[in-house]
């Protein structure tokens, strides 16, 4: 029997960490739930762990077409998602299905992008977009709480996989980045609004950090994550060799840092 942490974020908003250590958002409006992402946990529903917080009709929104991000799109009927992922390659985005037959669904999701608003009933949450980690990689605003949902786009809190097949080179990451950022600070920085708090993909990385200290997401984040980039392009940071998988034989993945940023990418993908 898979185990759920639940965690209130607010009075409307739930946060679910899985097994697999993939975390989950739900946001009540009057009208509508909009779910978050789904986590990885095999051989499960997460739909009935959902519904002990809310019996309100469900929506699903995918910040990315990972595995541990959309395992369980099945169980819902409408589903939001940036088609810009179907351009990652073929072999790697049917590889995220993990089995399942979920082509006829993805052909229907809901396309969406910069400026695109979800309307749950007196709550609205808009959507950003942030490639890099994956060709089609959105952020979800809740504006109303000021709460920022990114999934991998900017990382959570320990550095952004940008290693994998599908991902943006450095160069056009940096560029996503830098109309991110001029798009959601004006708007989240409004001094009529709460404080901006972020919200990731993974929320037990804090304990995967190896050499930064755990950062929490927010926008001075982004900010110094640009700035590496920029770093790495011009050749005034070399990143180390490092161990996390490419997928892709003769291209190992390599890793660097600056301020509060930490980067993992290939070495033949910056530009």
């Amino acid at each position: 029997m898979a185990v759920w942490k639940h965690k209130q974020i607010s009075s409307t908003v739930h946060e679910f960490l899985d097994e697999g250590m993939a975390s989950f958002y739900v946001i009540c409006g009057e009208q509508t739930a909009l779910v978050i992402d789904t986590g990885i946990t095999e051989g499960e529903h997460i739909t009935p762990e959902i519904r002990k917080y809310t019996q309100l009709p469900l929506q699903l929104a995918v910040t990315h077409f990972h595995i541990d991000h959309m395992h369980h799109m099945d169980e819902f009927k409408t589903v939001y998602l940036n088609h810009k992922e179907f351009t990652m390659p073929h072999d790697f985005f049917v590889h995220h299905m993990a089995g399942k037959d979920l082509e006829e669904q993805v052909k229907n999701t809901i396309d969406i992008h910069t400026g695109s608003v979800i309307d749950l009933g007196g709550q609205t949450v808009e959507v950003i977009e942030c490639a890099g980690h994956t060709p089609g990689s959105v952020a979800f605003w809740d504006r109303e709480q000021n709460l920022l949902f990114t999934g991998d786009a900017v990382g959570s809190g320990v550095g952004v996989w940008m290693q994998l097949p599908g991902t943006l080179s450095v160069a056009d990451y940096e560029v996503s980045l830098k109309k991110f950022f001029a798009y959601i600070a004006p708007r989240a920085m409004d001094p009529s609004l709460p404080t901006l708090r972020c919200f990731g993909g993974h929320d037990h990385q804090p304990e995967e950090a190896r050499f930064l200290p755990y950062n929490p997401l927010n926008l001075g984040l982004v900010a110094d994550l640009i700035d590496l980039c920029d770093k790495v392009v011009k050749g005034e940071i070399v990143g180390d060799d490092w161990d996390a998988p490419t997928y892709i034989e003769g291209s190992p993945s390599s890793y660097a840092r600056w301020g509060r940023a930490e980067l993992i990418y290939r070495k033949d993908h910056i530009c």
